[in-house]
């Protein structure tokens, strides 16, 4: 049952890293230590950022460093 689980997760975890690779919007999810969990291609194009200067980053750091200084007071 675990290992069924397991895989129902990863099936879900795939599908929505290949919904949010796909859509036009921009996403960003930050987790509750604040830092960037994910971020899809379309928020990197719309907000000018790379995902080696983002990933796995205090996302409030990294938009400020970026000039991005009202998205990382949203971030805050």
């Amino acid at each position: 049952q675990l290992a069924r689980s397991r895989e129902a997760l990863e099936e879900r975890r795939v599908y929505i890293e290949s919904v949010l690779a796909n859509i036009g919007a921009g996403v960003v999810s930050i987790g509750s230590d604040g830092r960037v969990g994910t971020i899809n291609p379309a928020a990197l194009a719309l907000l000018g950022l790379s995902w080696e200067s983002v990933s796995g980053r205090v996302a409030a750091d990294a938009f400020a460093e970026a000039g991005l200084g009202d998205l990382a007071a949203l971030a805050r």
